[in-house]
């Protein structure tokens, strides 16, 4: 009879105090619920998952809730007994080479998780980029032309010709034949393309040019000896650039494309394919929306300016021998797909800073990353065939971070991991599939953490 009559007093002491027990509260501690899992992979394998209440990645207290396999490409169903308070657990994919870990969310009653990320950047949403990045995407309809456009030009001489007439504003126009036109130094022109032509550029210093090939291809010949522009050359769907300029220096093989005072920048929806080393310089842009194929490599570096690389669209394709961003060389794939069969090479660990953005489906032999900042960015798709290393400056103070955004998924064979750290967001897939060796240097932190959206 005391013990009920303290039973009843601290039940009115708590109902005061917290307030009254839900009449539905059944005080289970553990539940049965399911796990649904979208398996991914080939579907001529057959695949082992690790259910585990902690990221076994991250956690070695990580507790195994439940074992299955299930066939690729399929979606399976898995019935776990676990405690009522976790929200979230992970699922571990084997396939006896390689091990993934996705997370799988409370829905209801049920965790749901997934291993398939789309083969094509198409199906990518486009996302905000992270704030204080340089980049600007943007309607680029105006730059591209048609034939209509090119109507009362009047004809671009064959050959080379000191043209006298040549004015402000002057329009031009040339469908077939080679060109090598000397116009007077500061004018500013147009000239439309409307057919297989080339145009030795040796004058292209100095001027404002406009060029816009809406039809047919245009070779572009010549040394880059005079390359100081201000302009744009436009390609329009269904034309095709041709950029075989070479060096003017002797031994040098890269040729560049450069404006030290103003603006010069490519926009193409057609095919834009570079024949040599390229460096994008000093205020200089190519904007992709089309197929550009670089097969022995660009570079962009900004100098004393800024320069950029884009990537933009669904339809944007690259295919690259290599790429280094480094000095205010900044690259963005927004939307796009990109193949790069050598290295990638972003930053210099020193000067300047260099934006590498993704937000597409990226596939390169392999990475090399030297940042002394945090404006590194995977959103989407980053594939690394061979070895990844990403070293942080290490200057006291600035912490090095490359940041693998919700959703998004890395892959390498190999890995290297200096004084940085992997800010990871929700839903981030990470998996080195022949092992990583982590360093540190000073007092600066590295390792994983999560993102601001991640609980």
């Amino acid at each position: 009879m005391i013990r009920t009559n303290w039973a009843i007093s601290m039940a009115a002491l708590f109902e005061a105090s917290i307030g009254q027990v839900n009449p539905n509260q059944d005080w289970n501690l553990y539940s049965n619920r399911s796990v649904s899992v979208q398996v991914g992979g080939e579907a001529s394998v057959n695949y082992t998952l690790y259910v585990c209440d902690k990221n076994p990645a991250q956690d070695n207290s990580a507790s195994l809730l439940a074992v299955a396999t299930a066939q690729g490409g399929t979606t399976a169903n898995i019935d776990v007994n676990l405690a009522t308070a976790i929200e979230t657990v992970y699922i571990v994919r084997g396939d006896g080479v390689a091990q993934y870990v996705v997370p799988a969310s409370l829905n209801g009653n049920k965790f749901e998780g997934s291993f398939v990320y789309s083969s094509s950047a198409q199906t990518r949403t486009r996302v905000a980029l992270a704030n204080g990045n340089p980049f600007k995407v943007i309607n680029t309809d105006g730059f591209y032309m048609t034939e209509t456009d090119a109507d009362g030009a009047k004809e671009l001489p064959q050959g080379e010709a000191l043209l006298t007439d040549w004015q402000n504003d002057a329009v031009y126009a040339i469908s077939s034949g080679a060109a090598k036109p000397r116009p007077q130094y500061g004018v500013k022109f147009d000239i439309y393309v409307t057919g297989d032509a080339s145009l030795d550029l040796f004058w292209f210093s100095g001027f404002n040019v406009n060029i816009y090939v809406v039809k047919g291809t245009l070779t572009v010949t010549g040394d880059d000896n005079q390359n100081n522009a201000n302009g744009i050359i436009s390609v329009s769907p269904g034309a095709t650039l041709n950029w075989t300029r070479t060096a003017a220096i002797p031994g040098v093989t890269f040729t560049r494309i450069i404006n030290t005072t103003d603006q010069f920048t490519i926009y193409n929806r057609g095919t834009l394919n570079i024949s040599n080393e390229l460096y994008i310089s000093d205020n200089a842009t190519i904007y992709n929306e089309g197929t550009l194929k670089a097969p022995n490599g660009i570079e962009i570096i900004g100098g004393d300016n800024v320069a950029y690389l884009y990537n933009v669209g669904e339809n944007a394709e690259m295919e690259l021998g290599y790429l280094t961003a480094s000095t205010s060389g900044h690259f963005l794939n927004d939307g796009g797909k990109v193949t790069v069969t050598g290295s990638t090479a972003a930053g210099d660990g020193k000067t300047g800073i260099t934006w590498w953005v993704n937000n597409g489906h990226y596939t390169t032999g392999s990475f090399d990353i030297l940042m002394n900042n945090q404006t590194y960015y995977n959103y989407c798709q980053l594939f690394v065939n061979g070895a990844l290393s990403i070293i942080g400056g290490g200057e006291e103070g600035i912490e090095a971070v490359f940041h693998l955004m919700d959703g998004s998924y890395l892959e390498a064979e190999s890995a290297l991991f200096n004084n940085v750290t992997l800010e990871l967001g929700a839903g981030a897939g990470f998996n080195i599939k022949n092992g990583s060796y982590w360093r540190a240097k000073g007092s600066q932190f590295q390792g994983f953490k999560a993102g601001a959206n991640q609980a």
